[in-house]
């Protein structure tokens, strides 16, 4: 019986780790993205809102109610992550092939599913850049990384 509790309560742990985790990365996008909204002189994003209103089949009645929604579901979206890859590290012997495993666990989903709640086109259909990048942090994340890491063609 005490194996049995010792795995619940490594389980616990991780998943609480895995929480504050989530907890943390969603306050570091979230200061990357406000400073972005600001650089670029922009609204903040309505997909959150959106797309738990899609989910959960509810609706803000008033604009004051949808910025207040989608906070929740920001945060909530981001802490739940972390709790799965705090339980992905608990199970996977292997940190990096945890990470890798989590990441595109995070990914997937996103591409799978703001196409499919009509908040995004088809994966095949992104660009780089412009307005596509209010959407979604992970296309910034993804233009970001593309600039830096692909060398620009010489003239």
């Amino acid at each position: 019986m005490r194996p049995i509790l010792n795995s619940i309560s490594d389980s616990a742990a991780s998943a609480g780790k895995g929480a504050l985790a989530g907890a943390v990365a969603t306050a570091l996008m979230t200061v990357s993205s406000t400073l972005e909204m600001k650089i670029r002189d922009r609204s903040p994003s309505d997909v959150p809102a959106a797309v738990a209103g899609k989910v959960l089949g509810v609706q803000p009645r008033n604009p004051e109610g949808r910025r207040r929604f989608g906070a929740f579901a920001h945060w909530g979206y981001g802490t739940a992550w972390g709790v799965v890859g705090g339980m992905i590290h608990h199970w996977t012997p292997n940190p990096g092939a945890a990470t890798c495993i989590h990441f595109g666990s995070v990914w997937g989903t996103e591409v799978t599913m703001l196409p499919a709640l009509d908040e995004a086109p088809p994966l095949t259909e992104w660009g780089c850049g412009g307005d596509l990048d209010r959407r979604s942090p992970s296309r910034r994340v993804r233009a970001c990384l593309r600039r830096r890491l692909v060398p620009p063609e010489s003239p």
